[in-house]
Order: C-alpha cells, then structure tokens, then sequence
C-alpha cells in the first residue's frame, strides 16, 4: 500500500510540474523591436517635433510651440534617451536630452554632440568655445572632464563606452590641416597623418577593433574613407559623389550608409564589405539616416521625396521598404535602433 501512495504521488508531482511548465512557458517567437527617431512638420509653416517610433506607433517627444529637431538617441535597457534641440520663441537653440520623454536637467545647454549611457552613468560631448577656437569637453554625470586644451581647434564627433573604456573621436587643428583623431581613456591616437584635411563622420568599437568612418582630401578632391584600428580598409568607395554616413560593424561583416550626391538626384546607399546597394529610388531625393543589423537582419533608415515634394520616412529591411510615416508632411529619419 505504502509502494502504491508513493507511485502515485510521483505521478501527481510530475503531471502537476508538466503542466505548471507548459502553462507559464511563452512559446510565442521573439519579434525585434524597431526605434526610429524621426523629426516631423505637422503642417504647412509649423515648428518642428521630434518624434519616437516604436513598432508602428508614435510619440511626440516635444510639441509644435517651439521649433525642435532631434539629432541622437541612446537606449540603456528600456530607457529611451532622445538628444536634440529646441528654440523658445525669442531665445537662442538649446541643445537638449530627454528621458523616456521627461526633458533632464543639463549642466550645458548648447553644443552637445553626442551622448551615451553606461550604467547609470550618463556621459555628454560637448564642444566649448574659446575665443577663436574650442576644444572638446566630455561630461560624465554633469562633471566635465577637458579630452583637449583649447590650444589647438578640436571638434567632436562621436562617443562610445565600451565597459570601463571611453572612445572619443573628433577632429583636431594641428597648425596645417584637420587631423582625425581617437581618444581612448584620454589618450590621443591620430588616424591620419595630416597631409590634408580629414574630417570624421562615425567610430564603432567592435572586438577591440576600432573602426573609424570619414572623408579625407587627395589634393584634388575629398573622398570617402574607412579606418580600422588606423589603417585604411581596402576596397572602399573611392568615389567623391559618395557622402560617409553611418557604421555599423557585425561578424566582421562592415557596413556603412551614406548618400551619392551627383548631378540633381541625392540617393541613399547602403556599402557592405565592397557591394553598393541602391537604398533610394533612382528618380526623387533620399537622404539616409543609419544602418543597423540584428540576428542577420539588416536594418537602414532614411526619408525619401514623393510626388506631394514631401519628405517620408522610411525603412529598407533586407531589401524591403516600408514606409514609416504618410507622406502628408515632411518627416525626416534620424537613427533607427534595433533591440
């Protein structure tokens, strides 16, 4: 009798188990989550309004009393960090950062060029002038930390944390030309020699390679160029009609938008390890934004021209385009993320 009680509390707990398990298990497939920031005019002569895309829905980051526009976006978790500017009537542009749409409280108010999150850490590029050059600043949680000294002009472009590493990149004036440069912990390493100006567009931190996308002049001419840890990628577009965009680097797999600028038609373009990819229609203007990749995907957002001379975001997915906004206004991508 004892061996039969126990056989069939056995069997209770294990049906009692399998259940719970399957009942609790969600076996619905993963979908990706699409963030597009995007700036919009709600009508004829109104003020711009930075808005959130998140799969198919939209939030109004700020309103059409103050003309705004967005330029970065940065997200830590579930936490949406949205950089851009906003003009008070009668007031000078302010450069601002908005928290899952709640504006924070800066330490600057102008000339933020990039931002990144870490932790809890929140860290700000700022360019500072001084008298008749300006040097780059970084803030990390409103305290500034001077990256160069004002002796020489510098320019800010992009910032990344990678674990307890901090990579600046920017470009700085050494008495001929404009050098592009990487700070690592502080630490400057130049990536071109300053034969001619270089100016920089991106920086990716990947594996502990560093990849750094640009323009350098020949003499003659500027052209797109591609760096990894300091040297020049091979097979790079080597064409001036093409304008460097956005990086993106996955699997040793290299990607970079960017936009072919020649005779009356601007066209968004999508570069992959040597292949060129028409992102834009070849008959009205496109204007690409950034590239992103996830689980082999690639994702690339931009806004092209419509028959109304509008502007209408967009988003090209391996090859298919969908539209993100209507086409009734004017709507400009500014960064997709992917999550």
């Amino acid at each position: 009798m004892k061996k039969l009680t126990s056989l069939l509390a056995i069997l209770f707990f294990a049906t009692y188990y399998s259940c719970s398990k399957d009942t609790t298990e969600d076996l619905t497939p993963k979908t990706d989550d699409i963030y597009i920031l995007q700036n919009t005019y709600k009508g004829p002569k109104e003020n711009g309004v930075i808005q959130l895309y998140k799969n198919g829905a939209f939030t109004d980051i700020t309103n059409k009393e103050n003309d705004s526009w967005g330029i970065g976006m940065y997200i830590n978790n579930n936490d949406v960090y949205i950089l851009g500017t906003e003009k008070v009537e009668g007031s000078e542009e302010k450069t601002k950062v908005w928290k899952n749409g709640q504006e924070l409280s800066l330490p600057i108010n102008s000339n933020i060029h990039d931002i990144a999150i870490s932790g809890s850490d929140v860290y700000l590029l700022y360019r500072e002038y001084i008298n008749k050059t300006s040097k780059i600043v970084l803030y990390k949680n409103n305290q500034p930390i001077n990256i160069t000294d004002g002796t020489n002009d510098a320019t800010p472009t992009k910032i990344k944390v990678v674990g307890s590493d901090i990579y600046i990149l920017g470009t700085v004036f050494d008495g001929n030309h404009y050098v592009v440069t990487v700070w690592k912990n502080g630490v400057a390493t130049n990536i071109t020699d300053g034969s001619y100006n270089a100016f920089s567009n991106d920086l990716v931190v990947n594996n502990n390679e560093v990849y750094v996308l640009g323009r350098e002049y020949n003499g003659t001419t500027y052209l797109p160029k591609l760096w990894k840890n300091g040297n020049e990628v091979p097979n790079f577009i080597n064409d001036q009609f093409f304008r460097p965009v956005s990086l993106f680097v996955k699997n040793d797999n290299m990607y970079v938008t960017g936009n072919f600028v020649k005779d009356a038609i601007r066209t968004a373009e999508l570069w992959k390890n040597g292949e060129v990819i028409n992102i834009g229609g070849a008959i009205n203007h496109s204007f690409v934004s950034n590239v992103f990749v996830k689980n082999n995907k690639v994702y690339v957002s931009y806004h092209e021209a419509n028959q109304f001379k509008k502007f209408a975001s967009k988003l090209w997915l391996d090859g298919e385009k969908t539209d993100i906004s209507d086409g009734s206004t004017d709507t400009y991508s500014q960064k997709i993320i992917v999550k």
